[in-house]
């Protein structure tokens, strides 16, 4: 059991140390000049992506995120979301910014970077549950886009519970907007399912991509004492 905890702890500091693309298009790898590339600063939580969650793009944690997508129209909600150590680690704090959405089109080879202004001090940070704005800024050519307000901040408890498991890659894949509204593009109707006579869980186990971020965040919550008598303990 404890092999199987540190092999586990081993993958997931792992992958907070990471600083990777993040794909989120179908198809084979394509080089950068025939994609759009967004930049998530450190601390952006990305809530939705034309509508949809996708798990991928807060799979790792810690650092700066370059989606690439396919060239086009995307809607993209975020919020800011820090733990904060208050007397020196004895307790903790998390802070979920309201939700800002900002309207993105790019082409192939475009490249926009995420800005917003970083709290310096827990105080500040408490103030973006109520205001929180981002600007996208184009690379290229210096295009500026602003963010308008979205919901205000749900309890952790909520988010976990309104969590839906998948183990699907295609929940990871964003199409442009434009796209998804191709008028003569014939759209595969899902098979009816009869209701089944069998009791149903509750709940299933989570997704690796999911498991991991849940890890992750767990990390965070803990004081360094913490997370130093676990380090001992899993040696």
């Amino acid at each position: 059991m404890r092999a199987l905890f540190c092999i586990f702890l081993a993958v997931f500091l792992t992958a907070c140390a990471q600083q990777s693309n993040v794909r989120l298009y179908p198809g084979n790898e394509q080089a950068s000049s025939n994609l759009l590339t967004v930049k998530i600063p450190q601390d952006l939580e990305v809530t939705s992506i034309n509508g949809q969650r996708v798990p991928a793009a807060n799979r790792l944690i810690g650092g700066q995120q370059a989606l690439e997508l396919l060239p086009g129209d995307y809607e993209i909600v975020l919020m800011y979301k820090r733990v904060f150590d208050i007397g020196g680690g004895i307790s903790h704090e998390v802070i979920r910014s309201r939700q800002a959405i900002i309207n993105l089109s790019g082409s192939a080879g475009d490249a926009w970077m995420l800005q917003y202004t970083q709290p310096e001090s827990l105080e500040q940070a408490r103030e973006l549950r109520s205001r929180f704005e981002v600007t996208a800024i184009n690379q290229r050519d210096g295009e500026r886009v602003a963010s308008r307000s979205g919901d205000r901040p749900t309890s952790a408890l909520a988010q976990l519970i309104g969590m839906e498991s998948s183990s699907d890659d295609a929940d990871n894949v964003v199409m442009p907007l434009q796209a998804n509204t191709q008028p003569n593009t014939p759209v595969a109707r899902p098979a009816v399912s009869q209701p089944s006579t069998q009791a149903q869980p509750a709940a299933t186990l989570p997704a690796t991509d999911a498991t991991l971020t849940t890890l992750q965040q767990l990390w965070l919550l803990l004081t360094p004492e913490s997370r130093q008598q676990f380090l001992d303990w899993a040696q």
